[in-house]
This record gives C-alpha cells, structure tokens and sequence, in this order.
C-alpha cells in the first residue's frame, strides 16, 4: 500500500514472497506479474478485464464471486506451468515496450 509509505520495491519484495495473488486492482496486478507471481483477477472494470484477458489470467466479476474458491484451487494446481508462461509473455512485453521506447526516441530525434 503505497499510501502507508512503501516503496516500489518494497511492495515487489512483499508480493514476491506469494505462491498465488487474488486482486482487482490493475496496479496490483501489474506489481504480481512483474514479481513472477501468478493472479487470479477480479474483474471490475474494463482495465482489469483487459490485462486479465492479455495474460491469460483467470478471472471473475463481481457479481460471480462464489466461483473464487475453484479459481484459486485451479491456479494453485498449476502454478510451476503458469510461471513459466507468464515470464515467456513478459519477457515479450518487456522487448515490445523497448523497442516502442526506441521508436518514440527517434520520433523525438527526428
């Protein structure tokens, strides 16, 4: 919780101690898949529903809770195989945002 004065790394260092992270915060998100962790989404809005659907997350909505419980089970059953997918596509991320970050400098340069 940033409001309570945790750094970045210190959030990062506190999700990465998790087997498993259930949120419905996009930025809560986000920090757990660059900490290696795998999510189980709570759908609220359009944002969340977004990067839950790009990641292949599971996910639910607010209005169907009760399926939560079989959510989790399910990831805790996988989660050496959903490690290893979600670092090949964020490794894919993190290559198209440099080469974004490049175009854009260019642009700038030019």
């Amino acid at each position: 919780d940033y409001g309570r004065g945790m750094t970045e790394k210190e959030v990062l260092r506190t999700i990465s101690g998790a087997r498993l992270a259930v949120g419905m915060r996009l930025h809560f998100i986000i920090l757990s898949l660059l900490a290696g962790i795998p999510v189980v989404g709570i759908a609220y809005d359009p944002k969340v529903l977004s990067i839950c659907e790009k990641f292949g997350l599971p996910y639910t909505t607010l209005d169907n809770l009760a399926v939560l419980p079989e959510l989790i089970e399910r990831e805790l059953g996988r989660l050496s195989k959903t490690r290893g997918r979600l670092k090949k596509l964020l490794a894919a991320e993190q290559k198209l945002a440099g080469r974004t970050l490049n175009a854009v400098l260019e642009a700038l340069r030019g």
